[in-house]
């Protein structure tokens, strides 16, 4: 599984999305069991294990709604959601990845994350990138 949605506009560029609702439930188990695994034990903490379990280091294989690897994003009255998200899947999940250079605007967002298997997510993953959240 890879980002749902990938922006790049190139530097200096503008992708702008308005009333955005998705959910972003993972792979299915029965025709993807390669992407489970029993246990895992995720870093907690900010570190660089704890990045490299979002898998950043290979943003094109993350599992994240958007991944925004160039220009800037502007979301205005968006919804996105990882409820769903299972447990067993083997990496961290954010709902917005920013890669280094990026910007993002953000008006009357909301990143949701899993209430319902206990899956380590998160709303904003940004990697050098600028952020304005309202």
């Amino acid at each position: 599984m890879n980002p749902c949605i990938v922006i790049d506009v190139g530097k200096g560029n503008t992708c702008t999305i308005n009333n955005l609702r998705m959910i972003l439930r993972g792979p299915n188990k029965d025709s993807d069991p390669w992407s489970y695994q029993a246990e895992m034990d995720f870093e907690d903490h900010g570190s660089e294990k704890c990045m490299l379990e979002f898998f950043t280091h290979k943003p094109d294989e993350m599992y994240t709604v958007i991944l925004l690897k160039s220009g800037i994003l502007k979301m205005n009255g968006c919804t996105i959601s990882l409820d769903g998200i299972f447990k067993e899947t083997y990496r961290k999940v954010p709902c917005v990845t920013a890669l280094h250079g990026t910007g993002i605007l953000m008006e009357n967002v909301a990143c949701k994350g899993d209430t319902t298997n206990g899956a380590s997510t998160a709303g904003i993953i940004a990697l050098d990138a600028e952020v304005y959240i309202n």
